[in-house]
């Protein structure tokens, strides 16, 4: 399955996004950007999007603010999350 094929699937999990964008990287397959962006996009209409999920992501998103790959994946990725889950504070 590719990148493109998760990315373009609201079946696909919160989660297998995560192990795809960092499998992706880890081969060098996709940029951190198109990494991002497999997270991103799907503006959280995605299936499996639980608290424990979007701690995942956001850490994932992290990791690519930390490496100098881009900015603000975090930011954005935190605005979604507080989209979906207002009152959720354990982020």
């Amino acid at each position: 399955m590719s990148m493109d094929d998760v990315k373009n699937n609201p079946l696909s999990t919160l989660s297998m996004r995560v192990a795809v964008a960092k499998a992706a990287l880890s081969t060098n397959v996709g940029s951190s950007a198109d990494a991002a962006s497999l997270l991103l996009n799907s503006k959280m209409n995605v299936r499996g999007v639980t608290v424990e999920s979007c701690q995942e992501a956001v850490a994932f998103m992290d990791s690519l603010d930390n490496a100098g790959e881009g900015g603000g994946n975090k930011e954005r990725m935190m605005k979604l999350i507080m989209t979906k889950f207002t009152f959720a504070k354990d982020f």
